[in-house]
């Protein structure tokens, strides 16, 4: 019993990390979006994203770092004293500029130069 348990253990966690990762293709490109600041508290220093973009595989996801929950008690205090609990948030790139356009706030792109190898790396 303790054997299958085991397996079907390992069997999904195999599952969990190969959705995980996908190959690149040569025509991939890797960027840093820099946001402008916003008129809120929280978006008055400005926000920093990494965007993977592959056409050729369907992909054009943002991976937005600095995420936080809203609902924390005390969030405006954890927030001025750098005490919030921070993740990281994965969504489309079409969602994200949408989100930066609604509170009129600038994106900037930057292609990064990476191969292909360090892309995957990046990426995996």
């Amino acid at each position: 019993m303790k054997i299958k348990l085991q397996f079907l253990l390992l069997l999904f966690c195999s599952f969990l990390s190969f959705g995980q990762n996908y190959p690149l293709s040569p025509e991939a490109k890797i960027s840093i979006l820099t946001c402008g600041s916003g008129e809120e508290l929280h978006s008055i220093f400005g926000h920093t994203a990494i965007r993977i973009q592959d056409n050729s595989r369907g992909v054009d996801a943002v991976y937005n770092f600095g995420m936080f929950d809203f609902d924390t008690p005390n969030f405006y205090l954890k927030f001025v004293k750098g005490d919030l609990e921070y993740h990281v948030g994965k969504g489309s790139f079409e969602g994200f500029m949408y989100s930066y356009r609604m509170e009129n706030r600038s994106v900037y792109e930057q292609e990064l130069n990476l191969s292909p190898i360090q892309q995957q790396q990046l990426v995996d």
